[in-house]
């Protein structure tokens, strides 16, 4: 049965992902802009990462692995304390939840790393991922006038003691 799993993109994952950016429709990726989509591009991004985080969401099954997206938290490199976390899921694989997937793994590496809060930039036309994104907590808190994106963030509280031990009533 297919898994999935993320784990931290290397070099040698520039050609797929710049192949699954390649595969997609215009259409599809009309919201995405963070890099030319073309190998030698994101070949220099992911080697110039530093401190920036970028992961590969990844399709197994058997010895097969598939790259079926990334995410991204950039920011660190510039000095930035709250990092700007970005996502792309292949046509083929959206809707199946690894965004949200993604995000959790997010929010999760942030919280481990006593990072307090997440931000986001996302299309005002990019209705799914708006929702996804209020869904999860994020809120509004400005738009990026170089673009019209809406800014969205998101404090990241450690969850209190209490709620960690509080059981269930049956």
């Amino acid at each position: 049965m297919p898994d999935c799993i993320i784990k931290p993109l290397k070099l040698r994952d520039a050609r797929a992902v710049a192949d699954l950016l390649r595969c997609s429709s215009r259409t599809y990726t009309r919201f995405f802009h963070p890099f030319p989509f073309d190998e030698k591009s994101i070949t220099q991004v992911l080697e110039r990462a530093g401190e920036d985080q970028f992961f590969g969401l990844f399709v197994t099954q058997g010895n097969r692995n598939e790259l079926v997206g990334f995410s991204m938290l950039r920011g660190f490199n510039e000095g930035y304390t709250i990092p700007m976390y970005g996502v792309f899921v292949s046509e083929k694989h959206a809707g199946l939840g690894l965004a949200r997937c993604s995000l959790q793994h997010a929010e999760t590496f942030c919280r481990l790393n006593k990072i307090p809060e997440l931000k986001l930039k996302v299309h005002p036309n990019n209705a799914r991922a708006k929702a996804l994104y209020e869904a999860c907590g994020f809120e509004i808190v400005g738009e990026d006038q170089a673009n019209a994106n809406f800014v969205l963030r998101k404090k990241l509280e450690p969850k209190s003691r209490q709620n960690r031990t509080k059981r269930s009533k049956h």
